[in-house]
């Protein structure tokens, strides 16, 4: 397609411009968000019915981390 005096050449570089600095636009803005969000500490607690307990309490979920020591 030709329009006016831009070649093919320069609408592809154009493009990946637009893409570019859309994918920066929205990784910011999702910085900005997360970081005016309210929450977003975690509480580690060493006893998992006391953790359970708390959870159930707040009616927030809770992720629970297994390791092996062996």
């Amino acid at each position: 397609m030709y329009i006016g005096f831009c070649s093919t050449q320069l609408l592809k570089e154009e493009a990946k411009m637009l893409a570019r600095v859309t994918i920066l636009f929205t990784m910011v803005l999702s910085l900005g968000v997360s970081a005016s969000a309210k929450g977003g500490k975690i509480r580690w607690l060493e006893d998992p019915e006391a953790a359970m307990a708390m959870a159930k309490k707040s009616g927030k979920g809770m992720m629970l981390y297994f390791t092996s020591d062996g």
